[in-house]
Order: C-alpha cells, then sequence, then structure tokens
C-alpha cells in the first residue's frame, strides 16, 4: 500500500498516480473500456454513453482486485465513492440508511464521528458521505504525477471508515437469512499430507519423419484442436469482464458538485453489458470471417487456374523451333572456328627477343633429340646415318 509518503521521486516530486488514500474525480471512459474488443456496435454505444457521463469523486482504498499481465498499461483501484446527501437504504440488498460516515464538516450520523480530509473540501459540496457499500473497482492509465495538490485521507481517518466498513458488512451478513454454503474442507485435508507428486501419463513421441503414431491417430489430434478451440470460446464468453477505464484527477475544484454514485454504478453495469453482448457476438463474426476466407482462396484459385490453362494453350499452339542439321561433328567445328579464330593468328607486333630466343633453343633441342632417337633423319634430300661405336 502506497500511503502519501511512500515511493516518492527525490529529483522531480513525482510519485505513482493515484496514491492510495488521496481522493480523486473520476470520468469513465467508455470507448476506451471496449476498445479491446473490436467490435463496432460496442464502439458506438460507448460514444453515446461517453458524451452524457458524469464527473464523480472518491478517495483510492487499495489497489483493484484484477490482474492482467496482457495489460500493463493500465492499472486497477478499488475506490471508495463520495456523495452528497444520504443514500437509499435497500432492504432486498440487507443496506441500512446509517450505514455510512459522515465526512467532515458533516457531523450528521446517529452514532459515527466523522472523517477529516487534509483539507478541506470545496464549499459547494454539502452533506458529504462515504457510503459503505458504494465502492467501485476501476482501472486508470499508469502515470507518475506531483502530488502537492492532492487532498489525502489521513492514516486516523483512513483506519476509522475501514472500522465502520466492516461493521457494516458483518451486520448485512447477520440480516441476510440466506444460508451460507459450507465450507469444503476436504481439499485442505488430502494437501495436508505427504506430497505425492501425480503421476503423468507416458509421452509417446511421434515418429522419426514426424508422423503420428499408432497410439495418437490423426481423428484424435483433430478431436483435441476442436475441443479445445469450443473450450476457449466458452471461456471467452465466461470471463468475468475487466474494469472499466476512468480518467482520474487530483483536481477537485474542478468539480462543482460530485455526481451520485448510483449513476456510475449504472454506467459501469451498462459496460459490462456491452461487453457480453460483443462476445455473444464473437462466434457469428469469427464464421463470418472464415466464410469470407474462404470465399477469397476459392476466388484466387479460380484465377490462377485459368490462368494456367491459358499459359497451357498457348505453349500447345506454339510451333516449335526446328534447328538445321548438321553432318559436322561438334568437336571438329569447334577446332575448326577456334583454328581460324582471330586470336591464334599471327600478332600484329614483331615477337620480343625472349620469344625468339626460345625458338632458337627449341630448333637445337629439336636436332640434339631427333639425331639420337631416331635411326635416321631426312633433312632437305639427305640422309645422315647414325655412326654406331
Amino acid at each position: 500500500m502506497y500511503w502519501i509518503n511512500d515511493s516518492i521521486d527525490e529529483d522531480d516530486g513525482e510519485r505513482v498516480f493515484p496514491m492510495l488514500c488521496t481522493y480523486v474525480t473520476i470520468k469513465l471512459d467508455a470507448v476506451k473500456s471496449v476498445e479491446i474488443l473490436e467490435d463496432e456496435e460496442a464502439t458506438a454505444a460507448a460514444r453515446t454513453l461517453d458524451a452524457v457521463s458524469k464527473v464523480y469523486v472518491g478517495y483510492v482504498a487499495d489497489d483493484g482486485d484484477w490482474d492482467d499481465d496482457d495489460d500493463e498499461d493500465n492499472w486497477p483501484w478499488t475506490i471508495r465513492l463520495l456523495r452528497c446527501g444520504l443514500s437509499q437504504p435497500s432492504p432486498e440488498e440487507f443496506i441500512e440508511q446509517d450505514m455510512y460516515t459522515p465526512v467532515f464538516p458533516n457531523t450528521k450520523h446517529p452514532s459515527r464521528k466523522p472523517v477529516t480530509p487534509s483539507k478541506p473540501l470545496p464549499v459547494s459540496w454539502q452533506d458529504c458521505y462515504l457510503a459503505t457499500f458504494e465502492t467501485v473497482t476501476l482501472r486508470s492509465p499508469a502515470a507518475w504525477k506531483k502530488w502537492d495538490t492532492a487532498t489525502d485521507m489521513p492514516s486516523d481517518a483512513y483506519c476509522t471508515h475501514s472500522y465502520n466498513v466492516c461493521m457494516d458488512e458483518r451486520r448485512r451478513e447477520q440480516l441476510d437469512p440466506t444460508p451460507r454454503p459450507p465450507i469444503n474442507l476436504e481439499p485442505m485435508v488430502q494437501n495436508s499430507g505427504p506430497h505425492v507428486m501425480p503421476v503423468e501419463p507416458l509421452y509417446v513421441p511421434a515418429g522419426r519423419d514426424g508422423a503420428v503414431t499408432s497410439c495418437q491417430s490423426v481423428s484424435s489430434l483433430a478431436c483435441r484442436s476442436i475441443s479445445a478451440a469450443s473450450v476457449e470460446e466458452e471461456n471467452e464468453l465466461t470471463a468475468p469482464v475487466p474494469p472499466p477505464i476512468a480518467v482520474l484527477s487530483y483536481d477537485l475544484t474542478t468539480v462543482e458538485k460530485p455526481a451520485d454514485p448510483q449513476d456510475l454504478l449504472a454506467e459501469i453495469r451498462f459496460i459490462e453489458r456491452l461487453y457480453k453482448e460483443a462476445r455473444a457476438r464473437v462466434p457469428a463474426r469469427k464464421a463470418r470471417a472464415a466464410e469470407e476466407l474462404a470465399h477469397a482462396i476459392a476466388e484466387a484459385k479460380r484465377i490462377d487456374d485459368a490462368a494456367f490453362e491459358d499459359l497451357s494453350k498457348a505453349g500447345t499452339n506454339a510451333r516449335p523451333k526446328v534447328f538445321p542439321e548438321s553432318s559436322i561433328h561438334p568437336i571438329r567445328a569447334v577446332r575448326a572456328f577456334f583454328g581460324k579464330h582471330p586470336f591464334w593468328g599471327v600478332p600484329a607486333d614483331s615477337p620480343p627477343a625472349l620469344a625468339v630466343k626460345c625458338s632458337r633453343w627449341r630448333g637445337q633441342l629439336q636436332r640434339y633429340f631427333c639425331g639420337t632417337t631416331s635411326p635416321t633423319m631426312e633433312k632437305g634430300s639427305r640422309k645422315v646415318e647414325r655412326r654406331d661405336r
């Protein structure tokens, strides 16, 4: 719990907003509350609510009883609402008229002393009370703000009001004749003994190629996927509605008179109804989206098939190109081509001296080898006889 002296940022004086035990103004943001549904009908109805939504006042009593890991942008808070004038009793809900706590300077109560804020409330707020059962859980955008303008509930006043709330809740339970369901102690008894790990079924892996083994048929996997999808849809329909998102502020002077907390409870019920109606439309919307996707896939396949058929016809009607036959062997043709290529011709420049010298050496070596390895060698018209010694 963050009291008014906790979680201070020493650099700029900002703290978590809102701090616990601080008074805030409240205005619901219905459009933001139903934005996650992505439902046009719910969004349109939420806009009409935002147009007539009122401004309420209350103090932040505790962190909200809501946990959503996917929503890190909003924080939940439990807020006890402030009202001007007494609330009406509700015998069907076992709420009596004196189940409230006056807020100073109001002192009207048969037996309870008023709680005093750290700063006086606006003068236009007459006969302020904290009704015990006018409490809401709301979400607000996560933020850090300066607290110097905040009106807070001192710790002694907070403890006094919390005690009064507990007493009223106990009295309400006594007035309600509905029998309470008995507490099932069997799970606690079972868990009190030695802890035994449950035996898990043996995992049978698939084949090397990823195929399903004989004990895990394709039909069973399909049934599991369908049942899992059905359970997921059922959970979406029965899941609790998240608390609405509201815009909070420390500035109490902007409110001429706090609106009736019962109107805020009615706005919250309206948003809850939008949630339930939008969730009920989800299966039909998914079916319609699947049908549109199947139609788009079929249309794309039809276009592809038509294009492939046109290409096949064009390829069949085209005459193949006939190349003239030749009796020349391909290797000989290549040799003939490169033999006539200018690359093999006489170079334009005279050969260098080294090339001339190598040419002379080649002639001498040729005469030497030919003279020693061949019995006779014909040079011009003369024969050179080899002399053996």
